[in-house]
């Protein structure tokens, strides 16, 4: 089923999980608006909320305008294989949970303050537009991977990170949470120690992860090692695998492969 929306729509959506295979479409983000305003509670304040397999979103904006009291989810995907395509997702705290499952999100706009890139799925986010709207101190991610046997994490690959004060790559939610930053411009938004181990020194070697990190605003020399991949190394967290492949020599750039692991 696909549906085509054109308009504005005040109202929160639940795809059930009987109901597979669903497509929601807009003409443009900027044009088709779902909102809503609703907070304080991470299951109960998104405005969408995804439980069936094979979702498929596409320019769509997606926004809770709770304010900055607290959590207000934007939107919540709870399924196997969702995807998602030239979307807005907005809000303060929790902005997207990203629950569980196998998912893709491509060429998204993602803006929150605290932790509001959240959850326990297996994620891939390429060219995707990460926008911190945090004063000082806030997190873009907090992945929820608890044990080592878990095949989850999160891959940002080729995008970028801009914004207002400053913010961390990410905090762990779980004593195992994986986060890989791959081949992303990083403004002078992002905190020189990269990560936060949300005082629990134990959990820094299972923080994250940053390759190849491209800083044009202002040369920055990150100290925290711990949290660091080499730029030669092939990343495997969490079911996420990404490859490197050099191009030949008449080639500027590098191809970067990645692919989610079943």
């Amino acid at each position: 089923m696909v549906l085509i929306l054109f308009e504005l729509e005040r109202e929160k959506i639940v795809v059930p999980e009987d109901k597979p295979y669903i497509t929601i479409s807009g003409s443009k983000a900027s044009d088709t608006i779902i909102t809503w305003n609703q907070g304080r509670d991470l299951l109960q304040s998104p405005v969408v909320s995804i439980f069936a397999s094979d979702f498929v979103g596409r320019f769509l904006t997606i926004e809770n305008t709770f304010g900055t009291s607290g959590i207000a989810v934007a939107l919540r995907v709870s399924a196997d294989r969702a995807a998602f395509y030239g979307c807005r997702i907005i809000s303060f705290q929790d902005t997207l949970l990203d629950d569980s499952g196998r998912h893709y999100f491509n060429n998204c706009y993602i803006e929150g303050a605290t932790d509001f890139i959240c959850g326990n799925a297996a994620s891939l986010y390429e060219r995707c537009h990460l926008h911190s709207t945090s004063d000082r101190g806030g997190a873009m991610t907090a992945q929820h991977r608890n044990t080592a046997e878990e095949n989850t994490g999160f891959v940002f690959l080729g995008g970028k990170i801009t914004g207002s004060g400053s913010m961390f790559l990410g905090r762990p939610w779980g004593d195992f949470s994986k986060v890989v930053f791959g081949y992303t411009y990083m403004s002078n938004v992002v905190e020189p120690e990269g990560w936060n181990d949300w005082g629990d020194p134990t959990k820094q070697s299972a923080t994250g992860q940053t390759l190849e990190r491209r800083t044009t605003a202002r040369k920055r020399r990150y100290e925290a090692l711990w949290c660091m991949a080499s730029r030669r190394r092939v990343p495997r967290m969490a079911g996420l695998q990404t490859r490197q492949r050099d191009n030949d020599d008449r080639q500027r750039s590098r191809c970067v492969e990645a692919r989610v692991t079943t």
